[in-house]
């Protein structure tokens, strides 16, 4: 099987033009029942997608083909589940590994509906649990919004790391594998960035309140005086995020002070995200980047303040209001602090300094802070589906600073760890006044929806100039 997987990509080198091609069908059998287990399809796509950095395809057609591949799988698995699973099952390969259908219908069971989306990203189960789906009758029109929802962020995730790579290794690979004084540094700091979500996993999962070290970690750090009056819960998740944020915004700070180890990093991947722009691309992150605008999130948490005030919720809102100040005031005073300069590519510089990027520290805030207010009432288990879905706006406003070329990479992690410093401190402060539970009114998604379609369209036309590059 490698040896053709190598012709294969060896061929695809010579033929560039039939990588779209090849990257759509990878995702379409990578997505099919059971037969994405046993084709390696995610190594194969991760390999096709550095063909296709290397040979500078057009990243948008990459993620679309990607997209429509693992779509149409994911469909054609759900109609053999849902009209002739029986005969199915009778069959290679479903007769030969039984044991992957009863595990996603364990996790089907457990997480419902959802468990399409979440499964994407879970190994092994992931080209089950479409064909699942189907033998259990779930309802199409339901499937096939959830589907199409996740693809979009699955495409990204298996397409993006190859796709960067490929373009790295042919225009500043030299700029980031220098491994002469910090190269190794870069390299160790860059891997434990992308483990971070995993370790948050783990910790989610050992700070359950029946975890036997939950009881005793909480005595260490007396956290008892704010215990919650309403769920009797110690706020250990909160002073754990509050307390690793600061110490991470910390130790940066300190090593940004004392002449930033992450520069060679800063460089190379700044290089490389304004190798990666297009007009194009530009209007999308352009529109992205509006999302964590200052003024928006503030006028954002002004309506759920609001809100809660409809309930008499006082404490809360004052919460709301306090964190999102306090996130800005702590920004600027550290731009003006540590006096960075940012990245010199726009036709008319920013004025205010680098480090740390404010509007990744505030989405990081709010959207975190957002999360813990709504899943102090969920099941405990089920809160990190709730968690999980802040890393999709966050991490999208985070790219768009470095894509548009007005943060360094430094900038971007300062900020996160500053936001989540500052969401980890308000959520615990909020603890023990915690005594009724919150109800969020069903307008007030829509009007929160609404508020941000019409501040991009108001402010759109100023940012396409404000974020011209010299470039033109």
């Amino acid at each position: 099987m490698s040896e053709t997987l190598s012709i294969l990509i060896d061929w695809l080198d010579q033929h560039p033009h039939w990588t779209l091609m090849a990257i759509g069908l990878s995702a379409f059998v990578e997505s099919l029942a059971l037969i994405g287990v046993i084709v390696p399809g995610v190594a194969l796509l991760y390999a096709l997608a550095l063909l296709a950095g290397s040979a500078e395809l057009n990243l948008g057609l990459c993620l679309l083909a990607a997209m429509l591949g693992a779509i149409a799988g994911d469909l054609l698995s759900f109609a053999l589940g849902r009209y002739a699973h029986q005969p199915a099952l009778r069959h290679w390969p479903f007769n030969r590994y039984p044991d992957w259908v009863t595990r996603g219908e364990r996790f089907f069971q457990r997480y419902g509906g959802y468990s399409v989306a979440i499964g994407r990203f879970v190994g092994p189960i992931r080209p089950v649990l479409p064909f699942v789906a189907g033998m259990l009758q779930m309802a199409p029109p339901r499937f096939i919004a959830i589907n199409l929802a996740s693809a979009l962020l699955w495409a990204p995730v298996y397409i993006l790391p190859g796709y960067l790579l490929g373009k790295l290794g042919r225009e500043t690979l030299p700029e980031l594998s220098n491994l002469g004084e910090n190269g190794m540094l870069n390299l160790l700091l860059l891997g434990l960035l992308l483990l971070i979500p995993l370790i948050a996993f783990g910790l989610h999962r050992w700070l359950h309140p029946e975890h036997p070290h939950h009881q005793r970690l909480a005595r260490s750090l007396q956290l008892k005086p704010l215990r919650s009056p309403r769920s009797d819960e110690l706020p250990l998740a909160s002073a754990l995020l509050a307390g690793v944020a600061l110490i991470g915004f910390t130790l940066l700070s300190l090593s940004v002070v004392l002449g930033n180890p992450l520069a060679p990093l800063d460089q190379g991947l700044h290089q490389l995200s304004q190798l990666l722009r297009t007009n194009s691309l530009d209007h999308g992150f352009i529109a992205i980047t509006l999302i964590g605008d200052g003024w928006l999130l503030g006028g954002l948490s002004l309506v759920i303040a609001l809100s809660l005030a409809t309930q008499q919720q006082w404490i809360a809102a004052l919460h709301w209001l306090v964190a999102i100040l306090a996130v800005l005031s702590l920004n600027t005073l550290a731009k003006n602090g540590f006096v960075t300069e940012r990245p010199q590519v726009l036709l008319e510089p920013l004025q205010s300094y680098s480090f740390p990027s404010g509007h990744t520290s505030a989405t990081a805030l709010w959207y975190c802070l957002l999360a813990a207010f709504i899943a102090q009432h969920w099941p405990y288990r089920r809160r990190w589906l709730c968690y999980a879905a802040t890393l999709l706006p966050i991490s999208a406003v985070a790219l768009s600073r470095l894509y548009l070329g007005v943060h360094w990479f430094s900038d971007i992690v300062g900020g996160l760890l500053l936001g989540l410093t500052v969401a980890g401190l308000i959520r615990l402060s909020y603890s023990r006044f915690d005594r009724q539970p919150i109800h969020w009114p069903v307008w007030l998604w829509p009007l929160l929806l609404l508020c941000i379609a019409v501040y991009i369209g108001l402010r759109f036309e100023h940012a396409l100039q404000l974020y011209q590059t010299a470039r033109g």
